[in-house]
C-alpha cells in the first residue's frame, strides 16, 4: 500500500530526512484499513513513533524493533469508503481528532495510553479514504485469557478513568448525543420464531425497549464515553490495559451505554455471567452516577446484537470456536437477563 500519495503523506508529517521502510497491513476494525508503517530517522536510525488503530495479524502490536535500529513505527487508518458515506467518514475522522487532542491534554490524568495524533488527511480523493496517522502503543489484543472474570474486572476498572474526564475542558467541541429513538426500528432475530415461549418473550421485550431509546432520564450527567469500548480495542502487556485504541465513534452522552456495548461483545466472547461480572466490577469503581439497573436495562437493549455472526476481527484473533450456535444462545440468555431488569 505504498502509493506516492501514501509515501507524500506520511513522509511530509514526518518532516525532512525520513525515509520509509516498510508498510505492513495489520488486523483492523471493519471500518478503516491499518497498515504499520516502520521508517527510518535523519540520523540513520530506524524510527518508532509508536502509532496505533490496528493489531498484528497474530493480535499483537509491533514490537518496534529492526536491524537498522531502534524502530518506532506509524500506524495509518484510512477509512474505508464503502463502509461510510464519504461526507460522514470525513466527520467521523474530524471528530476523532478532537478527541485524540483533548485525551492527549489530559494524558496525565489516565494510567493507559491513548493515541496521539500525527498527520490527517481528509481529502478521501488523495489516499482512498480519510486517512489519520497516529502514534503506536506496544502491547497485545487479547480476546481469549485464560482467567475471564479478572480480564472482564480489568475491563471494568480501566474505564472509569476515561469517564471522569470533564469533557467540558475540551478546546474544540466534542460530539454529544441526545435522547431519541433509534432512526430504524432494531430488527428481530432471524431465529425468533424457533425460540421458546420465555426467549420469544424476552425478546420482544428487548426489541420494544430498544425502539424506544435510552429513557431521557439517563441523559441528566453527560459522560465523555468512549463509544466503541470492547476487548478488541484494548491493548495488553503482562497483565494489565496499557492502551485504549479506536475513538472514532466517541462522544458524551449517558454512561451506560458504554457499558452496554462492552457487555454485549462480553455476551458474545464468553456469556452473560462474565458481562454481569463487568458490570459488577465497574460499579464498585466507577463514577457514582452509573445508572440504576432499569436504566442500565434500557441501554443493553439498545446496544444488544441480534446477529448471531461472529465479528470477524474475533475470527482473525483465533476465536474459531465463536459458531452461530454458540452466538444465538448466549443472545438469547442476555435478551432473558436484560427483560428481567426493564
Amino acid at each position: 500500500m505504498e502509493t506516492d500519495p501514501v509515501r507524500t503523506f506520511i513522509l511530509s508529517a514526518l518532516g525532512p530526512g525520513y525515509e520509509i521502510l516498510r508498510v505492513t497491513p495489520m488486523v483492523g476494525g471493519l471500518g478503516a484499513h491499518v497498515w504499520r508503517v516502520d521508517v527510518r530517522g535523519p540520523d540513520g536510525r530506524a524510527e518508532d513513533a509508536r502509532a496505533t488503530g490496528g493489531r498484528a495479524p497474530d493480535g499483537r502490536t509491533p514490537e518496534g524493533r529492526s536491524p537498522e535500529g531502534r524502530t518506532q513505527c506509524f500506524v495509518l487508518r484510512v477509512l474505508k469508503p464503502d463502509f461510510f458515506a464519504p461526507e460522514s467518514a470525513r466527520e467521523a475522522l474530524a471528530a476523532e481528532s478532537a478527541v485524540l487532542r483533548f485525551l492527549e491534554a489530559h494524558q496525565a490524568q489516565l494510567d493507559v495510553e491513548c493515541p496521539k495524533l500525527h498527520a490527517l488527511e481528509l481529502n478521501s480523493d488523495r489516499l482512498g479514504g480519510p486517512a489519520m496517522l497516529a502514534s503506536f502503543i506496544e502491547g497485545a489484543v487479547d480476546i481469549a485469557p485464560t482467567d475471564p472474570e479478572g480480564w472482564a474486572e480489568t475491563l471494568a476498572a480501566a474505564l472509569p478513568q476515561f469517564h471522569r474526564l470533564d469533557w467540558r475542558e475540551a478546546k474544540e467541541p466534542l460530539r454529544r448525543i441526545q435522547p431519541r429513538p433509534p432512526l430504524r426500528p432494531p430488527t428481530p432475530p432471524l431465529w425468533l420464531n424457533e425460540a421458546g415461549e420465555e426467549i420469544r418473550r424476552s425478546w420482544n421485550e428487548v426489541l420494544g425497549a430498544a425502539a424506544a431509546g435510552v429513557p431521557a432520564v439517563a441523559y441528566d450527567a453527560p459522560t465523555f464515553l468512549h463509544g466503541d469500548y470492547h476487548p478488541t480495542n484494548m491493548v495488553w502487556n503482562d497483565g494489565r490495559i496499557t492502551g485504549v485504541l479506536d475513538w472514532t465513534n466517541s462522544v458524551v452522552g449517558p454512561v451506560g451505554l458504554d457499558l452496554a456495548h462492552c457487555r454485549v461483545n462480553l455476551v458474545c466472547l464468553f456469556g452473560v455471567d462474565i458481562a454481569n461480572r463487568f458490570l459488577e466490577a465497574y460499579r464498585a469503581v466507577g463514577l457514582e452516577n452509573a445508572l440504576d439497573d432499569r436504566l442500565q436495562a434500557h441501554c443493553d437493549a439498545v446496544r444488544c446484537w441480534t446477529d448471531a455472526n461472529a465479528y470477524e476481527p474475533w475470527i482473525e484473533l483465533g476465536r474459531t470456536d465463536l459458531t452461530e450456535e454458540v452466538l444465538r444462545e448466549r443472545l438469547d440468555a442476555y435478551a432473558v437477563d436484560i427483560a428481567k431488569r426493564l
